[in-house]
């Protein structure tokens, strides 16, 4: 393929992700285009073309990925685009949510604070109210969560986290219960996302 071909089959990425008008033309990044006209052809050739345009990984899997790792690398703006992208490409509004909260152990609580914050203002921004998903029963036993937390481990990581916890000492085995009952008891069985969708995000 050309140059040119690549850069046109960026159209129809940028249609699914909410940033094309409706003769399927980007809206374009102004800003950059003026300044840089050739980063920003490079950007939608290159990357919306060709990457986005790849085998392997579905559009919704690119999202989910493009969102978690801007939440990692605190890239606020980039992220508030994505996170409109994200509702254009299908997720829902509490499938959103439940990314900032599957990345929280990972991240920690002010970077997924801060994406939090910045995910009200896309809702304010398309007028969603949320209807937030709750599962975190307050009232269960921390030996039953602690046991489904082992489990759930287990499936995803087979028995390496074990293994390498048997011989630490009282301060390796409280982190390893406290990550087991929140992080693989709390977190990972929630409804609202996919174990596969988990397992990408957190990648």
């Amino acid at each position: 393929d050309t140059l040119e071909e690549r850069y046109k089959a960026s159209f129809p990425t940028l249609v699914g992700l909410g940033r094309a008008d409706s003769e399927g033309i980007p809206l374009g990044n102004s800003p950059v285009a003026e300044v840089s006209p050739d980063h920003y052809r490079i950007i939608c050739e290159a990357c919306f073309g060709y990457l986005w345009n790849q085998p392997n990984l579905t559009f919704e899997q690119r999202s989910l990925a493009t969102m978690s790792a801007l939440v990692v690398l605190r890239r606020d703006r980039n992220l508030k685009g994505h996170l409109l992208s994200g509702l254009d490409v299908g997720f829902s509004p509490a499938q959103l949510s439940e990314i900032m909260l599957q990345l929280l152990f990972y991240v920690g609580a002010p970077m997924s604070n801060t994406a939090i914050r910045v995910l009200q203002e896309v809702f304010e921004e398309r007028g969603i109210k949320i209807d937030p998903i709750r599962a975190f029963d307050t009232t269960e036993d921390p030996e039953a969560l602690y046991q489904r937390g082992l489990a759930t481990r287990r499936e995803i990581m087979w028995d390496s986290a074990e293994a390498d916890l048997a011989n630490g000492d009282d301060v390796d085995q409280a982190w390893d219960r406290y990550e087991v009952e929140y992080l693989w008891g709390s977190v990972w069985p929630r409804p609202g996302l996919t174990r596969q969708q988990r397992v990408l995000c957190t990648l």
